[in-house]
């Protein structure tokens, strides 16, 4: 027997007239708790989920109908509406469309977080006194969150960019439904172990049920005894969860918390480039004075040296004039003559030097000849 093929829009055009045929859901009260409530202003309808401790339902009511509502829709009403369900076949969705709601009080879950909150509030664990500071430089962070997740890799990304060599240790966690609060504690009891500077508990956001987890009491009391400082960045800016309240310090998304714990780095290594950049200009002024003040002095010793030598080729010239003044050769040159006794070759300055007999030599430019004293007056 061959089952029949359908096409997506055969299934779920069917899906359509099955459901909005349906007399029980052409008209049908409802009642919840309200949350994941949103205004669009350019259709002027709200959107919302209704849910119940099991199961949510998302709503619409639209501009025609919010007229007859008395009070301010808020998260955490528990409310009673009056609609049908209505089938998007291009979409494969459905939603239940709201024509009356009233008021039935507070929303069990709302109220639930509210008891929680005050009670917490009373031992203390929400004062910002008893929140640990962050380390300025932190160098080893243990990730709580949902392994290969957008988060995770939002974190890691970021962090990579911002400071390489931080070190993240990726803490495999269930981040929402049933089984997160069991998981959330089995990662803390972990990250107990390990040697970190700061523990990060991130998700990329979600709806008020998403994130129920993040208000259980056991969650949120192992998160304030952690001796590590806390980081939650559970990636929603409108609601707060308990989570985000007892911890030390809350991020609105992943990336932001990333780059809050990665900054200080950033800044170091902007001051070292600064700092480095100051100490080459430095350095090279420094070479610059020391190279003019070695120009300088290489100026001066060559006009030194260039004045002393012409200073001592002067004074060499005048001594070689001297010297040449005094050469006997000088005064030969002039038609003087050297007469010597020829016995002694004692030079002949006075006429007692001699007497008659005695040999002269006597020396002129171009040789010497001998005479003889003949008489002596």
């Amino acid at each position: 027997m061959s089952h029949p093929v359908l096409s997506v829009s055969e299934v779920t055009v069917y899906l359509k007239e099955v459901i909005e045929t349906d007399l029980l859901l052409e008209d049908v009260f409802v009642s919840g708790e309200i949350s994941n409530l949103k205004y669009y202003a350019v259709g002027k309808h709200y959107y919302f989920t209704l849910s119940d401790p099991v199961a949510q339902l998302q709503c619409v009511i639209y501009s025609t109908f919010i007229p007859a509502i008395k009070f301010k829709l808020e998260e955490g009403l528990k409310v009673l509406v009056r609609g049908k369900m209505k089938v998007f076949q291009k979409k494969g969705t459905f939603s239940f469309q709201v024509v009356y709601m009233s008021l039935q009080g507070v929303g069990a879950q709302s109220k639930a977080f509210e008891e929680l909150k005050n009670k917490l509030l009373k031992e203390g664990l929400l004062d910002l006194s008893r929140k640990k500071s962050l380390p300025p430089f932190v160098s080893h962070v243990a990730l709580v969150t949902a392994f290969d997740s957008a988060a995770m890799w939002d974190f890691v990304t970021v962090s990579r960019q911002w400071a390489p060599s931080l070190k993240i240790t990726v803490i495999p966690t269930i981040m929402q439904g049933m089984d997160c609060p069991a998981s959330v504690l089995e990662s803390l009891a972990r990250v107990y172990r390990l040697d970190v500077d700061i523990v990060v508990i991130t998700r990329g956001g979600g709806s008020a049920e998403d994130l129920a987890g993040f208000n259980n009491e056991q969650v949120v009391r192992a998160i304030a005894a952690c001796p590590i400082p806390t980081i939650s960045a559970l990636g929603h800016e409108v609601d707060t969860t308990l989570t985000d309240l007892v911890s030390d310090l809350r991020m609105p998304t992943p990336t932001a918390a990333a780059q809050h714990i990665s900054f200080p780095w950033t800044e170091l290594q902007k001051q070292v480039k600064r700092l480095l950049v100051a100490c080459v200009d430095h350095i090279e002024l420094l070479f610059s004075k020391e190279t003019h003040k070695v120009i300088s002095a290489i100026h001066f010793i060559q006009t030194h040296v260039t004045e002393l030598h012409l200073k001592k080729r002067t004074d060499l010239g005048r001594l070689l004039s001297r010297l040449h003044v005094s050469n006997p050769l000088h005064k030969l040159r002039q038609g003087y003559s050297i007469s010597r006794l020829k016995e002694t070759g004692e030079i002949i300055k006075k006429m007692a030097q001699v007497s008659p007999g005695d040999l002269i030599q006597t020396e002129v430019l171009e040789g010497v000849f001998e005479s003889q004293v003949i008489c002596h007056d």
